[in-house]
């Protein structure tokens, strides 16, 4: 009887997120947001399913999701249609990841008495924003291509630069405890090796891509390439995270590659391929973002509290960057709009769980207060992009009754560019 409703339970979550999907499209409101309830609903609340079940399952699952969010990340991220705003794009990614890692961590060692490397670690979880949430509501929105091909590039960095940091600062602690010289260049050393390991394999990976394909059934065989990737690199000492997005990026780009026997190959994830790439992503972000609420704990007022401040903190830390980043030719809407698009998502829920895996003191009040505030930021980040888009479509309306009656539209207060 409990493996049945297990398996109707699965059934109905599969087809509901599909439903949550659509209706993302129409109401701006992220999809991961009902999934996330519908877990807290099924586990803390109702106590239908014990998150301990999972086990040791739990982990690999998220390495696994890790993996895919990292090589999507680089496979999606087409080199020549962003160069144009890749500057601007990458200096609003140091930004927000700097100045969110410092105000963070500062905020978590002052108040909750984490220590340096605690505190380091709970900032760099939250200095990357979510690429799959921020990316689709921002094209719903009237935004300028400039700033919506700055964002992408932003996001997918920003994410990246979360993971890395994590990653290399937990093993390295181990070895010389909190030492930003060895850190540093522990992870320059993993990142070159790793960069080096990943790219050799995509191009390799292109030039037996045809040859797979004669294969029957063969639509799996890249996910399962990257996985060999990335366990590969990490079995050598090297970062698989790494391996795996230089992977991506480079099989994504590989028709733009002009060295040695790859020369004018463009062979990379056919239609057929990258469709089912995308079911992958969306049952694995669907069971993931449950998997989080299943685990979440009944967290106390000060957490809630702290969870909010911090979601206040990572937007002003944004929009400081934003208006750093972009220059007066960006309209003020353009230039407030990317500056709100401050949800956290998948990259840092798997990233949550880590210090607590390794043992790390704190490590369990971080991944609490990391999942509250992936909830309180993407509700923050649906509520202001509503209203910057209300904004914006209630000045039109003023302005084209104006200019239809008096000839003169009224000027925005305090902003000749909202438009």
């Amino acid at each position: 009887m409990e493996f049945s409703a297990a398996v109707l339970f699965i059934g109905l979550i599969v087809f509901f997120a599909h439903f949550f999907a659509a209706t993302f499209n129409r109401t701006k409101i992220p999809d991961v947001l009902p999934l996330v309830l519908t877990g807290i609903i099924a586990g803390p609340v109702l106590n239908f399913i014990n998150p301990e079940i999972f086990g040791r399952f739990g982990e690999i699952f998220s390495t696994l999701t890790l993996v895919v969010i990292l090589f999507e990340a680089g496979l999606c991220l087409d080199i020549s249609a962003v160069k144009s705003s890749a500057g601007r794009g990458a200096v609003f990614a140091l930004l927000t990841f700097i100045f969110t890692l410092v105000f963070v961590a500062a905020l978590s060692h002052v108040f909750l008495g984490l220590g340096l490397l605690q505190a380091a670690v709970f900032g760099g979880i939250l200095a990357g924003a979510a690429p799959s949430i921020v990316i689709p509501m921002l094209r719903k929105m009237s935004v300028s291509r400039n700033i919506i091909s700055a964002v992408v590039f932003e996001t997918t960095i920003s994410e990246v630069l979360s993971i890395i940091f994590v990653l290399q600062i937990i093993p390295a602690s181990e070895g010389a405890g909190f030492n930003p010289a060895y850190i540093t260049g522990r992870t320059l050393l993993a990142i070159a090796a790793a960069a080096a390991a990943g790219s050799a394999a995509a191009l390799f990976w292109s030039m037996m891509l045809n040859k797979v394909r004669l294969l029957e059934n063969s639509a799996f065989t890249t996910p399962a390439f990257v996985f060999i990737v990335f366990g590969g690199a990490e079995l050598a000492g090297f970062s698989g995270a790494i391996a795996a997005l230089c992977f991506g990026i480079v099989l994504g780009n590989v028709k733009d590659i002009n060295i040695g026997p790859v020369k004018h190959l463009n062979v990379t994830l056919n239609g057929t391929e990258k469709s089912f790439m995308a079911e992958v992503v969306f049952l694995m972000r669907t069971f993931f973002f449950l998997y989080i609420g299943i685990s979440m704990k009944p967290a106390g007022f000060d957490t809630v509290i702290f969870s909010a401040v911090l979601t206040a903190v990572i937007l002003a830390a944004r929009v400081i960057s934003a208006n750093m980043s972009f220059n007066k030719e960006e309209s003020r809407f353009d230039i407030t709009a990317a500056g709100v698009m401050v949800s956290r998502g998948l990259a840092s829920a798997v990233l949550a769980g880590m210090p607590a895996q390794a043992g790390m003191e704190g490590g369990e009040i971080i991944r609490d207060t990391v999942f509250a505030v992936i909830l309180f930021s993407i509700l923050v980040n649906s509520f202001l992009s509503y209203s910057v888009e209300r904004k914006k479509a209630f000045y039109k309306f003023v302005s084209a009754f104006f200019r239809r009656f008096s000839g003169a539209p009224p000027e925005p207060p305090g902003d000749k560019n909202i438009e």
